[in-house]
């Protein structure tokens, strides 16, 4: 419940390799790069998502590790565009519990330093689980309103035209899900198709 350290291993077997970095075990926790030979994830131990959670990258080829955050926000469900660019992911100001509403969706471009770029802000809404179309030019994400009630919308990239596309959505972990971490996926599913 509180996290394991990541393993990896080479597709054609041979020992673990140890990286060093705990993470929760969660599947929506870890994206692999669609290009390169790399892992983002969401790193830190602990089961409270709301606290001690950074984006970092890990080189798969040399176990570098890089962090996309910092240690004063709490940040999850990295996603990588297509073209594997940019992450998107959830960030909020980390703890206490009551800051689980604040998480919004922000953007970085994964080879850069710049900070990265928050593209929701509504303050109505507890924003998480971004995920990209098949060309990247939009993000689906999911929405919890201070009732708890769940959404899916869709806007572009960069945050434009957010738009509901479903909903409610039936979340059978509750608001709070489990110490902080709603499983959204088991409520939706997304087909993207080929890239055109």
């Amino acid at each position: 419940a509180d996290g394991l350290e990541l393993l990896t291993v080479a597709a054609s077997g041979g020992e673990p390799r140890r990286t060093g970095v705990s993470t929760l075990v969660h599947r929506d926790l870890l994206a692999l790069s669609p290009r390169r030979n790399r892992l983002a994830l969401t790193a830190g131990s602990g089961r409270e998502t709301w606290e001690g959670k950074r984006i970092a990258i890990l080189d798969l080829d040399t176990m570098a590790l890089r962090y996309l955050t910092d240690e004063s926000v709490s940040a999850l469900d990295p996603a990588w565009s297509p073209d594997g660019r940019r992450i998107a992911f959830v960030e909020a100001p980390a703890a206490p519990l009551a800051n689980l509403g604040l998480r919004k969706i922000w953007v970085a471009v994964a080879a850069d330093a710049s900070p990265p770029k928050q593209t929701t802000t509504d303050e109505r809404y507890r924003d998480e689980l971004p995920q990209w179309s098949a060309r990247g030019t939009h993000l689906l994400f999911c929405r919890m309103d201070a009732g708890g009630s769940g959404t899916l919308w869709l806007m572009g990239a960069g945050g434009e035209n957010p738009t509901q596309v479903s909903g409610p959505l039936r979340l059978e972990d509750g608001p709070a899900g489990y110490y902080g971490y709603v499983d959204w996926r088991r409520a939706f599913d997304w087909f993207r198709g080929p890239r055109a």
